[in-house]
């Protein structure tokens, strides 16, 4: 035991400095973001009542499941193949991605007609609003893949951090020239991105030669995979459309509230995931060592979320949404807890995903996916806030099993010798 506890310490002294270089530049980004997320959160949460927050927010989630068409895996993808030399696969996948998001703006147009003819006009326009913006905003975002790729996370983060600043900025000017109206700073949630990502893809275009190297199987392995992160996606936003759709709008903006400090500290587990996927793509086995580094690691933030959930979640709930929001404080606390307990599924997933494995990425995410889809329809009609608090619990719960399995038959030394090992998973 003595000795595999200095292994591990080794390995994790060896990647040490540039995988804390590069978390550190990410987590700088983040901290500028979730700043001025919560600054800007704080101020909507005081200027709008909670059906014109509900109605902000539901516009989003629905703008957010609609990325989809916007094949988000392409960044997965793009930054696998960027780290293993092939930056053409970049050129390749954009325009495909921005055929496939004519679709989702066409369905946020007909949303928005839908709205507008039932008489629901602030929903209507939101939607109509949405549509043109859509293609910007999630289509040609895949430059973000080619940054963490070549490992260029400060750029990346300069990038992200000055849309939320410029964001949070415009946001709040919006509300004070348009008190009472959630569509301008809706409209400046949408544009900012929007340009961001148009101005980094002319630039990428500029650099990447027409003729660069594509990866063999990148684009169809993308492609495959966003059919089985679809399903995630839709079913991460569910809950809030049911929420919206049979509970009440003002019942959203209490989850809404509930789900922020979940929100953060699971951001910063993937973050260290995206800065971990880069290695990956570069390790030929998965091996005892790195899994309980992982393990490690995730108890480490294991212990710090759960502290975070007791001690934290009650007065910055208060402080941030107001006395209000009192009864987002215990739903606050367990979606927070639950992020403890996922946050090993999320490292080794990054594994999965750096493996081009579209199989095992299948079985993983749609098992997970699924049982959050049960659980959500099942839960939320009848229990309400409390059904989609666990149902987030359950889901995290299945993900961490269904990883763990997959790891372990699959990639720890010896699966090969089980059936269906890791040389069966490709496809």
């Amino acid at each position: 035991m003595k000795k595999r506890v200095a292994g591990v310490w080794h390995s994790v002294r060896r990647l040490d400095r540039t995988i804390t270089r590069d978390f550190s530049s990410i987590l700088g980004l983040r901290l500028v973001e979730k700043v001025s997320g919560f600054i800007v959160v704080a101020v909507l949460f005081r200027s709008l009542d909670k059906e014109q927050l509900a109605q902000y927010g539901f516009i989003q989630t629905v703008v957010a499941m609609c990325a989809i068409f916007g094949i988000q895996e392409f960044q997965n993808t793009i930054s696998q193949s960027v780290a293993r030399g092939f930056p053409g696969t970049y050129r390749r996948s954009v325009p495909l991605a921005l055929r496939w998001s004519s679709i989702g703006a066409l369905l946020l147009l007909a949303i928005g007609a839908w709205y507008l003819q039932a008489g629901q006009q602030q929903l209507g326009i939101g939607f109509v609003m949405a549509a043109p913006i859509f293609p910007l905003m999630h289509a040609i975002s895949q430059w973000k893949g080619v940054f963490i790729g070549e490992g260029n996370f400060s750029s990346f983060s300069v990038a992200e951090a000055s849309n939320a600043i410029v964001k949070t900025l415009l946001i709040m000017a919006t509300l004070w020239l348009f008190p009472g109206s959630f569509l301008a700073p809706l409209l400046v949630f949408l544009a900012i991105p929007a340009m961001q990502n148009l101005r980094q893809t002319l630039l990428c275009f500029r650099r990447i030669p027409a003729l660069a190297p594509t990866e063999d199987g990148a684009i169809a392995y993308g492609l495959r995979a966003n059919q089985y992160s679809a399903v995630g996606i839709v079913v991460a936003n569910l809950d809030r459309v049911l929420i919206f759709t049979f509970l009440s709008p003002a019942l959203l903006a209490v989850y809404m509230a509930a789900e922020k400090f979940a929100d953060l500290l699971q951001s910063m587990v993937q973050d260290l995931g995206a800065v971990l996927a880069t290695k990956f793509s570069k390790i030929e086995r998965y091996s005892h060592r790195l899994d309980d580094a992982l393990k490690l690691a995730s108890l480490a933030i294991a212990i710090f979320v759960i502290l975070f959930a007791v001690f934290a979640v009650p007065p910055l709930t208060l402080l941030i949404f107001g006395s209000g929001y009192q009864e987002s404080i215990r739903y606050a606390q367990f979606l927070v807890a639950s992020v403890a307990v996922g946050n090993i599924a999320t490292l080794r997933f990054r594994f999965i995903r750096s493996r081009l494995d579209a199989v095992s990425y299948r079985n993983v995410l749609l098992t997970a996916s699924f049982g959050k889809l049960a659980a959500s329809a099942a839960l939320i009609p009848w229990l309400g806030l409390a059904g989609a608090v666990a149902s987030v619990l359950l889901h995290r719960c299945i993900l961490a099993a269904i990883t763990s399995y997959t790891i372990r038959t699959r990639y720890l030394p010896g699966a090969a010798d089980r059936p269906g090992g890791p040389d069966a998973t490709k496809s």
